[in-house]
């Protein structure tokens, strides 16, 4: 996916938002630390680490503007 957002916002720290083509968009929250090579901008694999959390992260999927179960999206359901 292509890295379309990355800082330190008010509500979730530091968030780092992957679109991810077909206007999937998933969206990390809570990092403690974003990676030091995340840009926006950038293409990135799946494995790429993007940042490091110390407590919890938010982790949410949307498609098409809608929240989708990110559990369905990994075959975890």
């Amino acid at each position: 996916g292509k890295v379309i957002f990355a800082k330190d916002t008010d509500s979730k720290k530091k968030v780092v938002i992957i679109e991810n083509g077909d206007d999937v968009y998933t969206i990390y929250g809570h990092l403690s630390k974003i990676a030091p090579t995340i840009e926006v901008g950038q293409k990135i694999k799946k494995g790429y680490i993007i940042g490091r959390v110390e407590e919890d992260l938010t982790f949410e999927v949307t498609q098409k503007n809608f929240h989708i179960d990110p559990l369905e999206l990994i075959g975890a359901k």
